[in-house]
């Protein structure tokens, strides 16, 4: 096994399959692959790719939401593991446009351009 499907096994058997969310939110379940540091799914609800890579440097995840309309990718930093499912959640519920209300209601701090 390599380190990318390690990665990708801890994400899903950690924190996704564990999530009763998870198929609400109408995931593809032929598009799930593994990629570097990570995994990769289609989200059908938010009609979205949805990369979650983990990151060696803070020790936590980055979670990627790539619009299928062309529309600004949202990637949100220093996710810890159980932080995963709640980010992607509130993307589902509130919409990719709400970055910096699903940063506060998940405790994470939003990027700000400098």
């Amino acid at each position: 096994m390599t380190d990318n499907e390690r990665i990708a096994k801890v994400i899903w058997s950690n924190s996704l399959q564990r999530s009763i969310q998870f198929f609400g939110w109408l995931p593809k379940l032929t598009s799930i692959k593994v990629i570097e540091n990570g995994t990769t799914f289609y989200l059908g609800k938010l009609k979205a790719w949805v990369l979650i890579q983990y990151e060696r440097s803070v020790n936590n995840f980055s979670v990627i939401v790539r619009p299928d309309d062309g529309g600004n990718e949202i990637v949100y930093h220093s996710v810890s593991l159980d932080n995963l499912v709640p980010v992607i959640d509130a993307n589902v519920k509130y919409g990719t446009h709400s970055y910096n209300h699903i940063c506060e209601i998940c405790g994470l701090t939003p990027r700000m351009a400098v």
